[in-house]
């Protein structure tokens, strides 16, 4: 009686030994090219290798040899372009030195995040990036803490995050008091007197730390920021839109909205555009981050950025220093720059008034 067809998707390297009468670990010289084998059996394992279209598991192969070329990298939303943005150069890198990168979706849950570090770990992942999500929370929860640090002995772990002081790990991140300052310094040489912070979570730390920077230094240098213009919950257009419209409502309009990041920025402008008022000459757009709505936006949106393609290389450099246990800073922090738009420039005669 015939052997049973063979389910080309379950094939293993003892299949192939079986059916060829030769050892595994000869199958395994053939699929290698390495190792030293005879033509006759190298042509009949290959016969077979090509007929049932056999890849070697890259798991096992990995086991055998304590690496299995696989990298986790967790984002709170895939969604998000900012978090997008640096898996994409981070994977362009990655790619380059031979990893596979597991792109995984926090779903913005700790309990998700937690999930998805237990799986990474017992996938035997190489290494594993965090970035935004739990570690980003004010306060962090306390069992979500210990299962990143729990993961972290384990497995290197890099966070896109410079609260390093929580973390058993390395830190790659912007550097967000650069990117206020060129925020004020902007606003004082277009001459704005006073501004709005909107969009953003208290909760959120990179939120909390840009906001208290700009309306701290803005107050230094002299520039009003009444209560009655600090807005927002979250980082959306649609919050962009609802905190725009609240600052609105003030008998007074600021100079100047600076937004927690540019999709924020894109809803503040049609809360803007429909009260009817003119941007930048009634009320002038500042974003942050740098994606893709600050340049399709009309007028265009000035806004901080970060250098994407050196934010995903330096974190790649952080996991490889990592993984060869290599010496490498505890935290980087990147400098960002101000690209300046039609959104904040107004003619100078209207604000020397």
């Amino acid at each position: 009686m015939a052997d049973a067809p063979k389910d080309r998707r379950n094939i293993t390297i003892y299949d192939i030994a079986k059916e060829a009468g030769v050892s595994p670990s000869l199958v395994s010289r053939v699929a290698s090219g390495k190792g030293i084998v005879s033509e006759k059996s190298r042509v009949r394992v290959q016969e077979l290798i090509t007929k049932y279209n056999y890849r070697p598991n890259a798991v096992a192969r990995g086991l055998q040899q304590k690496k299995t070329m696989m990298i986790g990298f967790m984002l709170p939303h895939v969604l998000t372009e900012y978090f997008s943005t640096v898996f994409f150069e981070f994977d362009k890198c990655a790619s380059r030195h031979g990893y596979l990168t597991i792109l995984c979706n926090g779903k913005s849950t700790s309990e998700n995040e937690i999930t998805i570090m237990q799986a990474l770990v017992e996938a035997r992942v190489d290494a594993m990036v965090i970035m935004g999500g739990g570690i980003d929370y004010i306060p962090i929860p306390a069992h979500y803490l210990e299962e990143v640090k729990r993961t972290a002995k384990i497995l290197p772990c890099v966070f896109g995050s410079e609260r390093i002081d929580e973390f058993d790990g390395i830190g790659v991140h912007s550097d967000d008091e650069i990117g206020t300052d060129l925020i004020i310094e902007h606003i004082k040489e277009q001459g704005f007197r006073s501004m709005a912070v909107i969009g953003g979570s208290e909760s959120v730390y990179p939120a909390r730390k840009k906001i208290q920077c700009l309306i701290k230094k803005g107050r230094e240098n002299g520039i009003l920021c009444k209560n009655e213009w600090i807005a927002g919950s979250s980082f959306s257009v649609t919050d962009g839109y609802e905190s725009m419209k609240r600052v609105l409502m003030a008998k007074e309009y600021p100079d100047v909205v600076c937004c927690l990041n540019d999709h924020v920025a894109l809803g503040a402008m049609n809360a803007i555009k429909d009260k009817k008022l003119s941007i930048p000459d009634d009320i002038a757009i500042i974003g942050y981050d740098g994606v893709s709505p600050s340049a399709i936006a009309r007028p265009q949106i000035t806004t901080v950025s970060v250098d994407y393609e050196e934010f995903g290389a330096k974190i790649f450099e952080a996991v490889n220093a990592l993984m060869n246990h290599e010496e490498f800073p505890p935290l980087v922090l990147l400098k960002p720059n101000l690209i300046i738009r039609e959104s904040s420039v107004r003619k100078q005669e209207k604000n020397r008034k």
